[in-house]
């Protein structure tokens, strides 16, 4: 109690902060405005961050893109020294999926604890041929709320948290999944899908992310650990060396796995434990045959036989395995004098390629110096660039900043975003230009922020982001800007909204005009009078994207990046957000909220009532079924 009594007082002490109160300030119209918003906040931060333990001294870097966003994450896999904890909803196996368990694995390999989550139906796309071999290196795999004929909760009830820890030193949380989805088309593997908002943090507040991901793992009603697999040993071999000569896989330019004897004892010890038991009668002759057999099984199985001597348990499978190989193996010492002739003929086809790859450099090195002579690049700005391809339409281009920042200060002033300039160190800073969706922001790190890690886990009765939403959009003055892929809120949230609006706070909501889950979509269109009506809630719809990041800032100074949205499911999913008491981050928010504003459509009275009668039908029916489905308690 004490503790917390201190926490809140240091809370309502960090209004007087000089450099706070300025740039707080600087995010409100007026002195007036200022003082009216204060008052209120320094009552309701006490509230809000008394509900869960909240931090300062942290760095945070918002990413509005899945390519900024995956390479800090991948880098920070990279680096990881001890431990990396992920835990997600959905993971595919797509080209961005497999990058990802492959560093994963990786880790896992030079000695990191890896242990990571998923949602049973959100990455119902795994499978487990995409998932065995991280088990097999020891990675701890939990699966959410398993699909089964009898299952222990309602299957609409998900693990919908984006979260990852590495080393208890970066954490990262917010909307994104695992998936080529949140990726621009500039990255490979990427599909230009989804508009989304992350963050990462570095700080004290990476600990209270790491403890939500314990806590989760502890409820072993809900949470599977998959240690082993569905699949025989045979098959489990058969994937893990498909082909039957490292010969053979290196021709094909497939993969060649690497076993050792730690590897096939945990093969044994999962997934031969429960088989029958058989004894070999002509074990002698059994083991005299053994120099017969492909070098490739011979090395894999050596020293599983060894290990459990005369007495162990193997598979019926294993053996028609064996046989296998033992009957191709003289076809295969056959082939091997063919696959040396086509390895040589792919060796010199390697060497002209080369050849031509280096006439290439130099001719293009040639062109640079050319050009180098001819114009000054340096002096290359924004405008420049928007000028020379304004018959474009979906041109996208990298525009370098000039050494004297000419190039940030034309994007402040297309684009009205802040940027700390402290933060710009390499004068070649890259930003991308897409004509179509506007400016995509570069991702910005403010340091010293005020974090707070908000989790919903009805299990452990936890429903701070819920309560915090409440608090926060009650506490509102001035504005408050939402953005939600599903809006569908519960009604609390939409009275809070509501009576926001009518006390003058200007609201603004901006939800998916395109979504995934039409249906969802539809069943939010339904109740869009209810908030109309109110002279001071605006709707928007983003048309050229689907909208996926689940963001708020109200008043300059309150902000959430998570994976929380307004809508009845995520009232009972597990959830996690984090909050931040920072005008800074406030700032970066309400920009990127203006930016995405320039590509939706707003919604009026005038348009719902303009709707066909098929349409109404349609958004009625949305909007039953998604009370239907709402999850049970």
């Amino acid at each position: 109690m004490n503790s917390l009594i201190a926490r809140m007082g240091s809370l309502g002490n960090i209004f007087r902060s000089k450099s706070f109160g300025e740039q707080f300030r600087k995010n409100l119209s007026n002195e007036i405005v200022y003082k009216k918003v204060k008052d209120s906040w320094v009552n309701s931060t006490q509230k809000i961050f008394g509900l869960e333990k909240s931090t300062k001294g942290n760095n945070v870097t918002v990413f509005f893109t899945g390519d900024e966003m995956l390479q800090h994450m991948w880098n920070c896999i990279e680096n990881a020294k001890e431990s990396i904890v992920m835990e997600t909803y959905t993971i595919e196996p797509d080209l961005i999926g497999k990058k990802t368990t492959e560093l994963l694995k990786e880790a896992q390999r030079r000695g990191v604890n890896v242990k990571f989550v998923y949602d049973s139906i959100g990455s119902s796309g795994l499978s487990d041929f995409d998932t065995y071999e991280m088990r097999l290196c020891g990675v701890e795999m939990y699966e959410f709320n398993p699909v089964s004929f009898k299952p222990i909760l309602p299957y609409t009830l998900r693990n919908h948290r984006k979260i990852m820890v590495v080393d208890e030193k970066f954490g990262f949380c917010g909307g994104m999944n695992i998936s080529g989805k949140y990726v621009s088309s500039n990255m490979e593997g990427g599909k230009d899908y989804f508009r989304d908002t992350h963050c990462m943090i570095e700080g004290p507040a990476v600990k209270d992310l790491l403890n939500i991901f314990h806590n989760s793992v502890k409820e072993k009603k809900v949470f599977q650990k998959n240690d082993s697999s569905s699949l025989g040993p045979a098959s489990l071999l058969a994937q893990h060396f498909p082909y039957c000569t490292e010969d053979e896989a290196r021709l094909l330019g497939k993969p060649i796995y690497d076993f050792n004897e730690n590897d096939m004892k945990s093969i044994n010890n999962e997934q031969i434990r429960d088989t029958s038991e058989i004894k070999y009668e002509d074990q002698d002759e059994y083991e005299d045959e053994d120099d017969d057999y492909d070098t490739s099984y011979n090395d894999i199985t050596q020293s599983t036989y060894h290990h459990h001597h005369h007495h162990h348990r193997v598979n019926n499978n294993t053996t028609a395995l064996k046989h296998s190989f033992e009957k191709n193996s003289k076809i295969r010492k056959n082939e091997k004098n063919s696959i040396n002739i086509l390895e040589e003929q792919q060796q010199q086809q390697k060497q002209q390629q080369l050849q031509q790859q280096q006439q290439q450099q130099q001719l293009q090195q040639q062109q640079q110096q050319q050009l180098s002579k001819d114009e000054d690049l340096t002096e290359f700005t924004i405008e420049d660039e928007l000028e020379e391809n304004d018959g474009e339409d979906e041109f996208k281009e990298f525009v370098t900043f000039t050494s004297d920042h000419k190039g940030l200060e034309s994007l402040n002033k297309l684009n009205g975003y802040l940027i700390d300039e402290t933060n710009i160190a390499d004068t070649n800073a890259k930003i991308l230009i897409s004509k179509r969706n506007e400016i995509i922001k570069p991702s910005v790190t403010v340091c010293n922020a005020i974090v707070q890690v908000q989790e919903s886990n009805q299990f452990k009765n936890k429903k701070e982001i819920q309560r915090a939403l409440l608090i926060a959009i009650n506490a509102s003055r001035d504005h408050c800007l939402l953005t939600t892929p599903y809006f569908l809120p519960p009604r609390k949230i939409r009275k809070a909204l509501i009576n926001a609006a009518n006390r003058g706070v200007d609201v603004k909501i901006i939800t998916a005009g395109k979504s995934d889950v039409p249906w969802f979509r539809n069943a939010s269109r339904y109740i869009y009078p209810i908030f109309l009506r109110n002279k001071g809630v605006r709707i928007y719809e983003l048309g050229t994207s689907t909208l996926h990041a689940k963001t708020l800032t109200i008043d300059g100074v309150y902000s959430t990046i998570g994976s929380y949205n307004l809508d009845t499911w995520s009232q009972k999913n597990l959830e996690a957000n984090l909050a931040f008491l920072s005008p800074q981050i406030a700032t970066v928010l309400e920009n990127q909220f203006n930016n995405d504003q320039i590509s939706c459509k707003e919604v009026t009275l005038k348009d719902v009532g303009n709707r066909s009668l098929f349409d109404r039908l349609i958004c009625f029916l949305a909007f039953q079924m998604s009370r239907i489905l709402k999850p049970s308690k």
